[in-house]
């Protein structure tokens, strides 16, 4: 196994929390004070990639990272970091026991090297198998002379997880059913998260239960109303059975839909209640407003520009709706405290005024007037998450800007008000649809995953760590498929999120399974 030239540098180009490497190197052993900071991203201006963390050696201490064609690598690291540098072109008559870096705000850092000038015998082995990830076990022999002492060094790691997402399987949602937003929950009580989907077209939910290993039986398909009328779907125990029912936000119909779990992950018929005439309900939430452990009901009626509540009695049935005023087109709710007092508030995406609404519950399941925030002129907000993206606790709001093909960012400010967006591009004639968030990578921080309708695939932006993101990742979820919606879930029990989508024009459900588990 090769080692560091003498004389190499790196330079460290910006230090926040994470020290910035630019050069080109295939592996690098980090001294760290924190196993949890074992991690590395690389970047390339073309096919921007992760590199996780590998193993961390709690007995030295040391992050073993492994990279390949990078022309960016960020390390977490502590400024004490001592690095040693393998895989690179040997130096003649020269061996390298260890490098340490000295950085500076002001210049470049150099590696001091400990030489000697005897002439090695240097052999190599490495096994690996794939795919990743992968288990490398490298051997390196070195001898100064042939009657000296000879020092073997046996290490085995982690490689990187370079592919996280490879490959889409598919579920039928039947033909001509255009499934539209999905979710993801357990349905049947095993223990294991199901998948949940309105089918547009043809106005039904479909059932996608859980085999076990990440894969997933036939759909079963309940009606729900008329043709293109089921738009949306929230999971909630709606009458207090300890099993999720269902809520459906019926379009056409103007009305929100209840079908409540029988105990197997099969459903009795829907039960409906009015969001009012020519309302169109396009999203609907199950969240308690009320602090009375019930969970009540939030549907975003599209043609009336309001927000509809309606408070559970007790037993699973609804009282009329509360509505409040918002803006234009409200398309997509969702629900978080983002004022930190304990009850939720609501946000909303208002797609025909390009602005997201935040409506602060000032208790007894009452809401104050909507406090907006700009999305970009002609933006189109289509959909809306509330979630931490930068390690404060305070739930910060992420959109997928339909017409402006990005996706924004507002960071909670701690008292429920928010910044200016900062957006992150989904690509040229994207058309995001449908934005969710989790830790798809395993560093703790919450990255977006987006559904890119027109692009036909699903994007993921990677969380830096501070509430920044990297250029998108797209995964292909077929020609034609056109993806409304995305979600996040561990489907297959391995410990890391894998990705569900919607894909409409193609009439299935695609999983990608993470290979990172």
């Amino acid at each position: 196994m090769a080692v560091a030239n003498v004389g190499c540098t790196i330079r460290i180009s910006y230090i926040y929390n994470a020290t910035y490497v630019s050069t080109n190197i295939t592996a690098v052993i980090a001294y760290n004070n924190s196993c949890s900071e074992c991690i590395c991203y690389g970047f390339l201006s073309t096919v921007p990639s992760l590199y996780a963390g590998m193993n961390c050696y709690t007995n030295n201490k040391t992050c073993a990272l492994f990279a390949s064609y990078l022309s960016l690598s960020a390390i977490k690291i502590d400024l004490n970091s001592i690095f040693i540098f393998i895989q690179q072109p040997l130096s003649q008559n020269t061996t390298t026991a260890a490098s340490t870096i000295s950085p500076s705000a002001t210049s470049s850092p150099t590696l001091t090297t400990g030489t000697s000038t005897t002439s090695p015998t240097t052999t190599s082995t490495t096994a690996s198998t794939m795919p990743s990830p992968t288990t490398v076990i490298s051997t390196t022999a070195i001898s100064t002379t042939s009657l000296l002492t000879t020092s073997t060094t046996v290490s085995t790691t982690t490689a990187p997880c370079i592919n996280r997402f490879p490959t889409q399987v598919t579920y039928s949602t039947g033909n001509g059913s255009g499934p539209y937003p999905v979710t993801v929950g357990d349905v049947s009580g095993d223990g294991k998260p199901d998948i949940i989907v309105t089918n547009y077209k043809i106005g039904t939910v479909g059932v996608l239960l859980n085999a076990g290993n990440g894969t997933f039986l036939a759909q079963v398909a309940y009606p729900t109303g008329t043709t293109y009328d089921t738009w949306s779907v929230s999971l909630a125990d709606m009458n207090g059975d300890s099993k999720l029912d269902i809520v459906v936000g019926n379009a056409a119909s103007n009305n929100i839909g209840i079908l409540l779990n029988t105990g197997n992950g099969t459903f009795g018929a829907q039960v409906t209640y009015s969001t009012g005439s020519g309302s169109h309900p396009y999203s609907v939430v199950a969240v308690d407003v009320n602090g009375d452990s019930k969970p009540d009901i939030i549907a975003a009626n599209y043609y009336l520009g309001n927000i509809g509540v309606f408070l559970n009695t007790g037993n699973g049935t609804f009282g009329a709706p509360v509505t409040y005023s918002v803006g234009s087109s409200p398309f997509s709710i969702t629900t978080a405290d983002v004022n930190g007092d304990g009850k939720p508030d609501i946000i909303v995406a208002n797609t025909g005024s390009d602005n997201v609404g935040v409506l602060f519950n000032i208790g007894n399941a009452t809401f104050g007037a909507q406090v907006t925030y700009s999305t970009g002129n002609g933006s189109e907000p289509y959909s809306v998450v509330a979630i931490d993206v930068n390690g404060d606790n305070k739930p910060d709001i992420i959109t997928a800007n339909y017409n402006a093909f990005n996706v924004g960012v507002f960071l909670n400010t701690g008292n429920g008000t928010f910044v200016a967006q900062v957006t992150y591009s989904t690509g040229a004639s994207s058309y995001p649809y449908y934005v969710s968030a989790g830790d798809v990578n395993g560093d703790s921080y919450a990255d977006i995953v987006v559904a890119n309708y027109w692009a036909d695939n699903v994007g993921i932006l990677l969380n830096m760590g501070n509430g920044t993101f990297t250029v998108q990742v797209a995964y292909s979820t077929g020609s034609w498929s056109e993806p409304y919606s995305v979600r996040v879930a561990d489907v297959n029990a391995d410990g890391t999120l894998d990705i569900i989508a919607g894909n409409y024009y193609a009439d299935n459900i695609g999983v990608f399974l993470s290979n990172c588990g």
